[in-house]
């Protein structure tokens, strides 16, 4: 796995992980949020002295660097590449079946997609032409890196402050390169998302019942947000969001199918930490989610990455294991993509018994403290305890999927089409998905990938006042089935534990 030695110099008592960002310019990842419970930022300490947990620590030795601060005058460390908030593979592109007729008055509009990872931005004019399209890490991943660290984060108002004006900043770097008079500007995002941009307590979004202080579509002048950047006013409006954990990117969806207009039975899944799912079954909308966890994104998983330059996004059988990196550069990581295929590939070819366990004919090694490992290539390896880890992870989405057809009395060959929305789709092998268990077998015609459906949503109620009336409308519609209170979860959820 790639490496970076970091020199730093003049850093007695500060932050570890604050003296490596300064230094690269680039964030450390918390994806606990900074508390040390996981070990995403993790660096070796090469030379020099630090305080961890109360406990002051010499090298040689492994530190969490959020929870480190440096003692001695001059310290060297080495970090892993996939614990860099780096340049990604943002997924700005999309598909849009909805028939568009513009009808705004503004002559330029803007559509924001704030992803948990990502901020995606489009600009159009009044007839619905793309003028500008850029994308931006979310600036909230130096804070923590998933939805409920984030929720967890936002423990009182100060930091409520801290992470809205991290994501709002971002915005307004986007806004002043633009350099264009926005007259409105449609927002989308996941429920928690909205609330902190709103500057909305999140804290309910974490805890049982799990209820959310806004659903409903909000309107408020940029004066409010952008108050100190000197930008001209415009309006903004935020999409409505259906749930708790399915929000107004599931909503924005739903209008880039026009699903009103769907003749058909369909399942529209957003495969992320928190796996968010749409039903459409003879005409009526049923709504689920599983807290799915962020091995897809490759937390918590020893050679992990995300979907960035060097990262292993696809696996394949020919005359053994091979691999393809995105950008075709050296491999540094495993993304969530090629985990799925590993899943499929290494099963069908007997590398992988049902259980996740290795085979016992399967050439592989013992680390200390990590156990069996396969590798991949050289430094990059997967490890027993990560595919039980993505064996949890695809089995909440499965069996949320298979829960919410058992409620309604349906098979997936009622299903006609499937669409996968977000940029965790764009490189899924959709037969390996199906194989290893992710996703419902259906014939693979059937599924689609329709990209940022966030963004397309945001964009296509920005030009159209009738899309933005359907996305009012379509929360009403759905009934959200709870699968904590159905009979059928846990044994699809331990069923979908193994390989076939």
């Amino acid at each position: 796995m790639s490496k970076i030695i970091c020199e730093l110099q003049n850093c007695s008592g500060k932050r570890l992980s604050d003296c490596i960002s300064e230094h690269l310019l680039k964030n450390v990842r918390k994806s606990c949020g900074g508390k040390g419970l996981c070990r995403s930022c993790e660096v070796e300490l090469m030379e020099g002295s630090v305080k961890c947990t109360d406990i002051e620590v010499s090298a040689p030795a492994k530190v969490r660097s959020c929870l480190s601060f440096i003692l001695s005058d001059y310290a060297k460390v080495s970090i892993k590449s996939v614990s860099l908030n780096n340049s990604i593979d943002i997924e700005g592109a999309f598909k849009i079946i909805s028939e568009l007729t513009p009808d705004t008055s503004a002559e330029y509009s803007m559509a924001v997609d704030i992803g948990t990872t990502t901020v995606a931005i489009i600009v159009a004019d009044k007839n619905g032409g793309v003028l500008k399209t850029q994308t931006c890490l979310n600036g909230q991943v130096k804070y923590a890196d998933d939805v409920l660290s984030r929720i967890d984060f936002c423990k009182d108002k100060e930091s409520l402050k801290v992470m809205q004006m991290a994501l709002v900043n971002d915005i307004s770097d986007i806004l002043k390169e633009i350099n264009l008079p926005i007259k409105e500007m449609f927002v989308a995002g996941n429920t928690t998302m909205l609330h902190i941009f709103c500057g909305e307590d999140p804290t309910s979004l974490g805890k049982s019942p799990f209820t959310p202080v806004f659903l409903e579509s909000r309107e408020f002048s940029s004066k409010e947000l952008f108050a100190n950047s000197r930008l001209p006013e415009f309006k903004i409006v935020t999409l409505p969001s259906i749930s708790a954990y399915i929000g107004a990117d599931l909503n924005a969806g739903l209008c880039v199918l026009d699903a009103d207009n769907q003749d058909c039975n369909f399942l529209l899944i957003d495969i992320g930490t928190n796996g968010e799912i749409i039903l459409k079954i003879n005409g009526q909308y049923f709504s689920a989610s599983a807290a799915a966890g962020p091995a897809f994104e490759g937390h918590s998983l020893h050679c992990g990455s995300r979907a960035c330059a060097g990262a292993i996004s696809k696996i394949y059988f020919e005359d053994g294991l091979k691999f393809s990196t995105i950008g075709s550069e050296k491999a540094i990581g495993i993304c969530g993509s090629a985990f799925i295929d590993f899943l499929a590939v290494a099963r069908k070819n007997g590398i992988l018994e049902s259980s996740g366990r290795f085979s016992a004919s399967t050439d592989t090694k013992t680390l200390d403290n990590i156990g069996k490992v396969f590798y991949i290539c050289e430094n990059i390896f997967i490890s027993e305890s990560d595919i039980a880890n993505l064996l949890k992870a695809k089995a909440a989405i499965f069996s949320a999927v298979t829960t919410l057809m058992d409620e309604l009395k349906i098979k997936p060959d009622c299903l006609d089409k499937i669409f996968i929305a977000g940029g965790f789709g764009k490189n899924i092998n959709m037969q390996n998905a199906i194989d290893c268990g992710l996703i419902p077998a259906v014939e693979i015609s059937k599924i689609s990938f329709i990209g940022n459906s966030s963004l397309a949503g945001a964009y296509l109620c920005a030009l159209d006042s009738k899309i933005f009336e359907s996305a009012k409308n379509y929360p009403a519609k759905i009934k959200n089935v709870d699968l904590n209170l159905s009979d059928f979860f846990e044994d699809n959820f331990i069923d979908a534990l193994f390989l076939e």
